[in-house]
């Protein structure tokens, strides 16, 4: 995962312009090998997210969060991936971690996701309220 260093700013430019700050900014790639029961061959995925937050300025364990995935099957297979975009997957909520040094933190927000269905060309859309629970020890 590549993290840029806390304490760096993303301000609006104009005067009385909505100004976010964001303490902490990481942005991280996986790369998925996907098997599926209806075909024979073996579909390969990259993941690209980025994620930001923000404490509250009263409250130092809450924070503001936010994040953007996207997905992209890298080939074709014969259970229906089609290579290029897949879906996308964007999240804005609060988050809680119970001190600095815990390992624990929870989030719980909204969560839009929206996959890419090649074969009729209608997409999924889904509105979904996530409670996500977090351990890095």
């Amino acid at each position: 995962m590549i993290k840029i260093p806390s304490g760096l700013a993303m301000r609006g430019l104009e005067k009385g312009s909505l100004v976010l700050i964001f303490t902490k900014i990481d942005s991280g790639n996986n790369g998925e090998q996907r098997f599926v029961s209806a075909g024979a061959q073996v579909g390969w995925r990259f993941r690209q997210l980025v994620r930001a937050q923000k404490p509250l300025e009263h409250h130092p364990d809450l924070l503001w969060v936010a994040w953007d995935e996207i997905f992209f099957h890298l080939r074709d297979t014969d259970w229906g991936a089609v290579t290029g975009y897949n879906q996308n997957r964007v999240f804005v909520g609060m988050g809680r971690k119970p001190n600095k040094r815990s390992p624990w933190r929870t989030e719980i927000g909204y969560l839009y996701q929206q996959i890419d269905i090649p074969e009729d060309g209608d997409d999924l859309q889904n509105h979904i309220l996530s409670i996500n629970f977090y351990f890095n020890p």
